[in-house]
């Protein structure tokens, strides 16, 4: 018996929305996989989880994560199966996996149950995140970088008494935060701005003064009465009285734009829409936009009425010289993946994204499915690094006395500007040396052996000597100390 035209109605339908949101899966910009919930084979996967974990998808069909040794810690994905089979959707559970060629990357995973075909299957997704974890760990270096992050970085920092629960300093991004003055915020205690229970409270403090770091999500009061969304971490401040240090990123936004990863293939419809991405849906001949998510209005500031059957160029959110660029490589390889873009809001502020789009044909027409990441933080990160690390060399190179690095080996790996000018000699010159090979004096006076001691641990004082550099027609007095240079876990990676 032949399909009615109902029937064929209903089976275009089904099939424009498999084509549509299929691709959706695909060029989604986190890595996403389906597995079987039982043996957990995958059955699908993603370009970006592809490029996670490095893995083909002919590799992974059909084979189990466990097969590949993927979760570094076995019992990380107990974990994920036990709390899915009880029905509790997982969120942003951070863990280390392994990668194809061996390297360890972080990863935050969220995953829900669905049901295929009539199989109870798992929906997987992972965003990398080893560029931040890195980046959490190099904040614990010591605590002088500590301090040059705490003035100039972007990030709201606080210093917290965990005896009294008192905020002992705050950073200017902190009270720009919170909407208090410095002063204002030294009069507080953490459980006036936080909401959380004060006996649960005094128990996180504990398990940060026993444990080391650790990452919490809060809700934070702050001046005008309202509620924002935090992700904390926090960590003990090494010497002197014992003190937390806290990093609060405002997660609000992210909060409200994440959703629920899709619970069965029925819903697959709603990605466009619930996906935590800006995504719009145009028409690629002439870029008439079709249909937008709520992501887009939000981040963009533009409502849906003002969008719809409109070409972004209308309304500036792209810029024609972007969009020419984008057309040209989707011309030529028919998608574009990691291309950085900047939109415009509504109330024209920049916002740098990640673009992820897909050609699409729907009924005999090209679309071009467009999902983009918002990387204004990740690029306000690396501007603090950057400018941190340019101020600590900054202060070497300024400094108004010698200072000298030495490498485990006792060679040279610093000479700065101040060597320079006094000795007459290069930091080229000296750099990978030994002291001796450069100027033999320093044998007599006791520098080399002063050296020696300091990399096994002790403090050496060496008194006035007269010093003299032929070569160079440089002479004159010096006195000098050597010290061992520590890393962050106080083991010995040099003298200075």
């Amino acid at each position: 018996m032949s399909d009615t035209p109902r029937d064929q109605i209903l089976k275009a339908t089904r099939l424009e929305s498999e084509e549509r949101f299929t691709a959706a899966f695909q060029c989604m910009p986190i890595g996403a996989g389906i597995t079987t919930l039982e043996e957990g084979r995958f059955i699908a996967v993603n370009d970006a989880f592809q490029e996670i974990f490095g893995y083909a998808s002919e590799e992974l069909l059909g084979r189990t994560a466990s097969e590949f040794n993927i979760w570094s810690d076995p019992d990380n994905r107990a974990h994920v199966l036990a709390l899915v089979k009880q029905g509790q959707p997982v969120r942003a559970f951070e863990a280390l996996i392994r990668r194809k060629d061996g390297s360890q990357g972080w990863v935050s995973y969220s995953g829900g149950l669905v049901s295929l075909n009539g199989q109870a299957c798992l929906l997987s997704g992972a965003v990398d995140i080893t560029e931040r974890k890195e980046a959490e760990r190099a904040l614990q270096e010591s605590e002088e970088r500590y301090r040059s992050l705490f003035q100039f970085t972007q990030a709201a920092m606080l210093i917290i008494d965990p005896e009294s629960g008192s905020i002992i300093d705050a950073n200017p991004a902190a009270e720009q935060f919170y909407g208090w003055t410095k002063a204002e915020l030294l009069q507080k205690k953490i459980e006036e701005i936080n909401k959380t229970p004060s006996s649960q409270i005094k128990r996180d403090i504990e398990r940060v003064q026993s444990g080391g770091h650790r990452r919490n999500e809060f809700q934070h009061r702050i001046s005008d009465g309202s509620i924002r969304d935090v992700e904390v971490f926090t960590c003990p401040l090494s010497g002197g009285r014992p003190r937390l240090f806290s990093i609060i990123h405002d997660i609000t936004d992210r909060k409200k734009a994440e959703g629920q990863i899709l619970a069965s293939e029925e819903k697959f419809f709603k990605a466009f829409h619930t996906a935590p991405v800006v995504a719009s849906l145009s028409r690629l001949e002439d870029g008439t936009i079709l249909d937008v998510n709520d992501q887009y209005c939000q981040v963009l500031g533009f409502t849906r009425e003002e969008i719809l059957g409109k070409r972004s160029a209308d309304f500036g959110v792209l810029r024609s010289e972007e969009r020419i660029r984008l057309l040209e490589t989707m011309e030529a390889t028919g998608k574009a993946h990691n291309l950085e873009f900047t939109l415009y809001a509504k109330d024209g502020r920049p916002v740098p994204c990640l673009y992820f789009g897909e050609i699409l044909k729907v009924g005999g027409e090209s679309l071009l499915l467009s999902m983009l990441t918002d990387i204004s933080d990740r690029i306000m990160a690396e501007k603090s690094l950057k400018d941190a690390l340019t101020f600590n060399q900054q202060i070497i190179s300024s400094a108004r006395e010698g200072v000298v690095v030495y490498g485990t080996d006792g060679r040279y790996t610093l000479w700065n500007a101040y060597m320079e000018g006094m000795t007459g000699v290069p930091a080229g010159d000296v750099i990978g040396k030994r002291p001796g090979e450069v100027f033999p004096f320093l044998e007599a006076v006791g520098i080399v052996s002063g050296i020696e001691k300091a990399l096994r641990g002790e403090v050496v004082l060496i008194p006035a000597f007269a010093w003299s550099i032929p070569d160079k027609g440089r002479t004159g007095w010096a006195s000098t100390s050597i010290a061992p240079l520590t890393g962050s876990a106080g083991e010995i990676i040099g003298a200075i």
